[in-house]
């Protein structure tokens, strides 16, 4: 929770996580995967985080846009139903 209506300004003033997880680690979480970020909320989420990010743990990082998130999201679906139904139908004709 950034606090964004209430104050104005980015800055984490909550964590709201299910008992069983740890507030800190999730934070961690967060922030390492915030790190390469620009964006106003993920620069607040990082700069909330008081321990040191590990950069090396960091293997990956790829920024994209709100649309081309949701159109990778969509298409990795499709992909692995398409994969799915494809498979089962190379299963039905080998055993024919």
């Amino acid at each position: 929770k950034t606090g964004t209506l209430t104050n104005g300004t980015f800055g984490v003033v909550a964590i709201h996580a299910p008992e069983n997880i740890d507030r800190n680690l999730l934070l961690s979480y967060a922030a390492h995967a915030e790190a390469y970020s620009d964006h106003p909320i993920a620069v607040s989420v990082v700069e909330s985080y008081s321990g040191e990010i590990d950069r090396m743990a960091i293997e990956e990082v790829e920024e994209l846009e709100e649309a081309e998130e949701l159109e990778k999201a969509e298409g990795e679906e499709a992909d692995e139903a398409e994969a799915e139904s494809g498979d089962e139908g190379a299963e039905a004709s080998e055993t024919e």
